[in-house]
């Protein structure tokens, strides 16, 4: 796939669009960060509630426009950041919808995939994330199968060809709180065992 998909892409959700595309670990479903109306019409074709919230994709430069204390987090940053790590931390005030940051919370990733990255680049801030599965479904991994699940439904898709993302997903961590407390909400490809030796090692 070559960079001017991902500027197309880009162009796909500055319209108001969803779109379908590669992350570094599945295939994932997108749209403007900012946009309410987009996100909830990702939740509503996956069958989700309406205000579900949802990963963002972000650029490590703008960490301080959409999180709040972005330096206590540095230990997890500067470990597992471009990855497959997606932190759970307080968010800055206006600096995104309420769906996408319950209680004061917004779920971001430094995402490693260059597609990801080809994206933020040329729309110019975050972007959300979610599985390509209808609610209580497994991740769709196969062409064929997102294909047929989704194409009425999505603005545009983004699609390696003859590969395979079948994850594990991203590990999720509570980070709200870090360095002084934190909780691991879903073990992903990164394990509970590889973030407490990172943050043993930061806090020596």
């Amino acid at each position: 796939m070559e960079a001017s998909a991902a500027y197309e892409a880009a162009q796909i959700i500055a319209d108001g669009g969803i779109v379908i595309y590669p992350t570094e670990t599945l295939y994932g479903i997108g749209a403007d960060c900012e946009n309410s109306d987009a996100i909830q019409r990702i939740n509503i074709l996956k069958g989700r509630k309406p205000d579900e919230p949802q990963i963002v994709l972000l650029d490590m430069q703008w960490l301080p426009k959409y999180i709040e204390n972005t330096k206590s987090l540095l230990p997890l940053l500067d470990a597992f950041s471009p990855g497959p790590l997606t932190i759970i931390a307080r968010a800055k005030k206006g600096a995104a919808p309420k769906i996408l940051a319950p209680n004061g919370k917004l779920a971001f990733r430094i995402s490693s995939s260059w597609f990801v990255q080809k994206i933020l680049e040329n729309f110019g801030r975050g972007i959300t994330s979610t599985s390509t599965n209808l609610s209580s479904s497994a991740p769709l991994s196969k062409q064929d199968e997102i294909i047929s699940t989704f194409w009425d439904s999505v603005d545009g898709m983004f699609l390696f060809h003859d590969e395979i993302l079948s994850g594990p997903p991203s590990t999720i961590i509570d980070a709200a709180k870090f360095p002084k407390s934190y909780e691991i909400i879903r073990e992903g490809a990164i394990s509970k065992e590889a973030i407490e030796q990172a943050i043993e090692i930061c806090s020596d």
